[in-house]
């Protein structure tokens, strides 16, 4: 390599990029984007100069990640690529072949739970001492991801209000030396994930019940100082369905889909169920949920089965 040419190996500026971005992401964020690099991304493009990627190579990469990956995880992948490169190619003045590639625009295919199997699940779970307990109907009726349930504090539901603040959330992620992980507790995920939510009827009852006499900043799933590990909460769902004999595939984050499709089903306005949910858009709740159960949408078929006029004579 010739004088400035070593500045146009992509891995170079990659670990340039990373420390400018670790200046205004949270570290989750950070360890999310390091990750994806170190097992997908650098691998293909470390050693190539920034110069020479071009959309073959990137609509290439992105098409043989479509067989491992999901959609959000590989349009993560493709922005950390655009970013890298406009990075490099701003501050090394460096003319790019790369040009904006056409990612698919797939619809999820959001796996919810049966009313059969929240019937059973709910059954089970109110005579549970565990802290799955709580967390399940959290889940299932304020469509709070599981960080933000393991993170609830008594003194963010006001019950007079009736309603439920969140403002927090945990994950585990790895520690700075890298060799193991530690559980952080940081904002929301986005800034449209502070919100605040109110508690139906149902959830109401359930949690005056379960309240402590004197509300300070314990947390709601142990009424304890320390918080829960998330992947305690998964494994307690496991094993409860396993005790009642529900499909194992099962993972917690079905509980707010469930949330979300049952509200959507009951006829809730998808911008208040989009502000309930935390998302950063109408259009995400939109593409996710709206898409009723088959029986719902026979149901409203059905309201237009009387279409024929009597001919009155």
């Amino acid at each position: 390599m010739k004088g400035d040419d070593k500045l146009k190996i992509f891995q170079e500026i990659e670990k340039e990029w990373l420390i400018y971005k670790s200046l205004n992401v949270k570290r989750s964020t950070l360890v999310k984007y390091e990750n994806l690099l170190n097992h997908h991304i650098l691998p293909v493009f470390s050693n190539r100069c920034i110069n020479e990627i071009d959309d073959t190579l990137v609509s290439q990469f992105l098409y043989d990640k479509k067989q491992t990956l999901s959609l959000s995880v590989i349009k993560t992948c493709y922005y950390l690529l655009q970013a890298i490169l406009e990075y490099g190619s701003r501050k090394y003045n460096i003319s790019l072949k790369y040009y904006k590639v056409i990612l698919p625009n797939e619809k999820k295919n959001v796996k919810t739970l049966t009313k059969v199997q929240q019937k059973t699940l709910e059954e089970i779970a109110i005579n549970s001492s565990k802290e799955i307990a709580p967390a399940i109907f959290l889940g299932l009726y304020a469509g709070l991801r599981i960080g933000e349930i393991c993170a609830l504090r008594w003194q963010d539901i006001d019950l007079k209000r009736k309603t439920i603040i969140v403002c927090r959330t945990v994950q585990r992620i790895k520690s700075c030396d890298k060799k193991k992980t530690e559980l952080l507790i940081g904002d929301t995920k986005t800034q449209s994930s502070h919100r605040m939510i109110p508690i139906c009827k149902d959830l109401f009852e359930y949690l005056k019940g379960l309240r402590p006499n004197k509300i300070d900043n314990r947390y709601v799933l142990n009424n304890k100082d320390q918080i829960i590990d998330p992947k305690k909460i998964q494994n307690q769902l496991k094993r409860l369905l396993k005790q009642c004999y529900l499909d194992n595939h099962i993972h917690f984050h079905m509980l707010r889909h469930t949330f979300a499709t049952n509200c959507v089903e009951k006829g809730m306005d998808i911008k208040s169920l989009s502000e309930i949910l935390g998302h950063s858009n109408v259009n995400i709740t939109l593409n996710t949920y709206v898409h009723s159960s088959f029986q719902f949408k026979l149901d409203q078929m059905n309201k237009i089965n009387h279409f024929l006029v009597d001919v009155v004579e």
